[in-house]
């Protein structure tokens, strides 16, 4: 199971938040100078191919096999553009190398963290420069075991920034979506009563 259920076929089946999200990563690489981004529980990897269509470099990792085998479908739309590995991020012996060293790249976590036993190990292991975070909203999508099998837990705003800031990351930017379909556009820096309401969070950190 891909971490993050992305299982679309076509780019006109993704999602609209999920769009929102890979097209918002884009812009801050870009306006950060930063040439390469690392997709984080990719799927079928229709996020790498949105980003490398922004002229950027993408690698995508992910812990299903038949996901990633399915990636072809969109890495081949951009030759040379897009890389895509096996990752497992339950123990940092197990998260490859190469995203353990600093690297000029912004890293993106789209619905991962739910999915982990301890996102530490995740958050920690990393060394880029800035990172790029979604889960779930607990006050508007609470987490149940019946209704979310996959899910480890779900978060409130605070929860997910002490979480990122506990790994060694400052927050810059708070955000959320407020739905899946409808109302996808990103919105940053909102009061609390906004926050409450939206089904997703999102946070953008810097490495301190």
């Amino acid at each position: 199971m891909a971490l993050n259920h992305k299982g679309a076929l076509t780019l006109e089946e993704v999602r609209a938040d999920h769009r929102q999200r890979y097209e918002e990563a884009a812009h801050i690489a870009q306006t950060a100078s930063l040439p390469l981004v690392l997709d984080l529980g990719c799927g079928v990897g229709y996020g790498c191919l949105l980003m490398a269509r922004r002229d950027l470099r993408v690698i995508g990792v992910d812990n299903d096999w038949d996901a990633l085998r399915r990636a072809r479908k969109f890495t081949d739309q951009a030759p040379g553009k897009i890389q895509i590995g096996y990752a497992d991020f339950s123990s940092v012996t197990r998260i490859p190398y190469a995203l353990t060293q600093p690297t000029a790249a912004l890293a993106v976590a789209f619905e991962v963290l739910e999915h982990l036993d301890d996102p530490q190990v995740l958050l920690r292991a990393l060394k880029t420069p800035m990172l790029m975070v979604s889960v779930p909203n607990q006050e508007a999508s609470p987490f149940g075991p019946t209704s979310h099998p996959d899910h480890k837990r779900h978060y409130i705003m605070e929860e997910l920034e002490h979480t990122v800031k506990q790994a060694g990351w400052r927050i810059v930017r708070r955000g959320v979506q407020k739905d899946k379909r409808q109302n996808v556009q990103i919105l940053w820096h909102v009061d609390r009563g906004v926050v409450s309401q939206a089904r997703t969070l999102l946070v953008l950190a810097e490495r301190i």
